[in-house]
């Protein structure tokens, strides 16, 4: 297995066509063609379903193509330890349901260190999984990893909340008053692929037994929730930097429910240890970290 059959295999992946993948790696079709056949004998495997209009990943081509990004990124990493300048490089992993408050991560910690950082998006699972192969040096994740090799330092908390839009509470006010609800409200769980993590198996399994809420659609992302909570659809519960720029702007306000379970959501910043050896590495988590102390 050589390197140009991974990226050959990738670039098929991504275009879905021999002809455009030979096109963005400037070669003939048939150097595609040969190279992923070379590839499909090494593994044994049918890496594409290919018909006279489209080519397609097969069940085994959609299995591979994971390991073959983690692949090209360890080449990558490689041949940039090669040169003989190497930039101050580090490479980051944050979770989609993360996104929302890793600019102010930056803007806060990150000037001034003199690093390029590269930002992969990645779910928890693939984020373990890099962290083990070390083809990231660190991520920030709201899961603990079990693992003797990875270290998860608690950076800050974030407090969630039960958010509606102005409209909804207009039209359900009349039910609502400080002590009670007078009949349950419409409400959208936002469950995610590690929910039944802490602090999402307390908070749903509350939400679920509350006679306050009925919850009437789930989704598995954070912005979709927030979007049906905007629109006046239904009430939802989101973590604070989900919601800092809706509150301020008035497009969402709180919610005070009895009975309901809101615990902090604990942000980690979780690393392979036998990174800590890397000098930028240590100086953007201490940065990192100084940032965490401010807003916890």
């Amino acid at each position: 297995m050589d390197i140009e059959g991974i990226k050959t295999f990738l670039a098929v992946a991504q275009y879905k066509s021999f002809q455009k993948a030979a096109d963005a790696l400037m070669v003939t079709q048939s150097t595609v063609s040969r190279r992923i056949q070379s590839l499909e004998n090494t593994l044994d495997a049918v890496l594409f379903s290919r018909s006279p209009k489209s080519v397609s990943l097969s069940p085994q081509g959609v299995k591979f193509l994971k390991f073959a990004k983690r692949i090209r990124l360890i080449y990558d990493d490689g041949i940039n330890s090669l040169k003989k300048e190497p930039r101050a490089t580090l490479t980051l992993a944050v979770p989609f349901s993360l996104y929302s408050f890793f600019p102010d991560i930056i803007s806060s910690s990150f000037k001034d260190t003199g690093i390029f950082l590269t930002v992969r998006g990645a779910n928890a699972q693939e984020t373990y999984e890099m962290l083990v192969d070390q083809s990231i040096d660190f991520g920030i994740t709201s899961v603990v990893f079990p693992s003797t090799v990875i270290a998860n330092d608690e950076l800050f908390r974030e407090k969630l909340s039960i958010v509606a839009s102005p409209e909804y509470i207009q039209k359900y006010g009349k039910f609502i008053d400080k002590d009670h609800f007078s009949e349950p409200l419409p409400f959208v769980s936002c469950k995610l692929h590690n929910f039944r993590t802490y602090p999402w198996d307390i908070m749903h399994e509350s939400i679920e037994n509350s006679q306050y809420f009925e919850t009437i659609a789930e989704v598995n992302y954070f912005e979709l929730a927030k979007e049906f909570a905007k629109q006046g659809f239904a009430a939802s519960v989101l973590p604070f930097f989900e919601i800092k720029a809706a509150l301020a702007a008035g497009t969402l306000q709180e919610i005070k429910a009895p009975e309901i379970v809101l615990p902090d959501r604990i942000i980690y910043m979780s690393y392979n240890k036998l990174r800590l050896q890397n000098k930028y590495l240590q100086r953007l988590m201490k940065t990192i970290k100084e940032y965490g102390q401010k807003i916890s």
